[in-house]
């Protein structure tokens, strides 16, 4: 009995070590990419003679490919927002993906009116946080980020 417990309790272990692994390979890869994003925003951004136009294309591209538009997110609450995943594949990370976007347009605005993308960020990253089986070093940066900006 003892050795069918031990047992169990090896196999439940290495099936825990392999989901965290899994967990941490993929918010390993999500941070390069968007790594590689930001720089390559950067870059696109110092290279051209308008940079704001270009902010604005390269976020209405990125809300397009998510099938939004910034009018589309501004007249919603952050819970229709959420709906609008709930159901898809990829739902989730999806939803985090809109709230590093929204995050970004919010810190390259020129003004707090834009304080709504903020707002909408913080709770779909929360939304996201809660029903995310997978932990984020990413997503708990970007939070305690936005409380140094809400003191």
């Amino acid at each position: 009995m003892r050795e069918a417990v031990s047992g169990f309790v090896r196999k439940q272990a290495a099936r825990h070590s392999a989901k965290i692994d899994r967990m941490l390979k993929k918010d390993y890869l999500i941070r390069q990419i968007h790594e590689l994003v930001r720089v390559l925003f950067e870059l696109l951004l110092k290279t051209k003679e308008n940079p704001q136009k270009e902010e604005r294309e390269i976020f209405n591209q990125a809300y397009s490919f998510l099938n939004l538009t910034k009018d589309d997110l501004i007249s919603r609450t952050s819970g229709q927002i959420i709906e609008l995943f709930e159901n898809e594949t990829l739902g989730l990370e999806k939803l985090e993906l809109l709230g590093f976007l929204l995050f970004n347009e919010f810190k390259f605005a020129d003004d707090f009116k834009d304080e709504y993308l903020l707002h909408l960020s913080k709770d779909i990253l929360t939304y996201v946080d809660q029903h995310s089986d997978s932990y984020s070093l990413e997503r708990q940066m970007i939070f305690a980020r936005m409380k140094g900006i809400n003191k």
